[in-house]
């Protein structure tokens, strides 16, 4: 990162999956490794990273995220460039989660 004010790359490499494709536990721990690959490294080599989503092109696209990485350390010049890239692309809409709440029922204690 000598003489790189930031590192900008995708969050994650593709888009999500319908939740269908999980039928196995072992067919979700394959997703996640496959999903973080980008923000582990961050994270293994100490580097602070913020993932900005980006605004949809059309409407019912699938949400991306945008990665910007600085040095370890380097939160404040972090956050001043992720709300400079905020400043020119604008801030996406909150998600609709009514689909979402249709589906998820509540934890039941015991």
């Amino acid at each position: 990162m000598q003489g790189l004010d930031g590192w900008i790359m995708p969050t994650v490499p593709e888009v999500p999956l319908p939740l269908c494709e999980f039928p196995t536990v072992e067919r979700m721990n394959w997703w996640n490794t496959r999903i973080n690959d980008a923000t582990r490294l961050v994270n293994y080599l100490g580097q602070c990273g913020v993932s900005l989503p980006l605004p949809p092109r059309s409407p019912g696209d699938l949400p991306v995220g945008l990665q910007i990485v600085c040095s370890p350390n380097a939160d404040r010049s972090l956050l001043s460039i992720a709300m400079a890239i905020e400043t020119v692309i604008g801030r996406s809409p909150a998600p609709g989660l009514n689909g979402f709440r249709d589906i998820v029922r509540p934890i039941r204690k015991a």
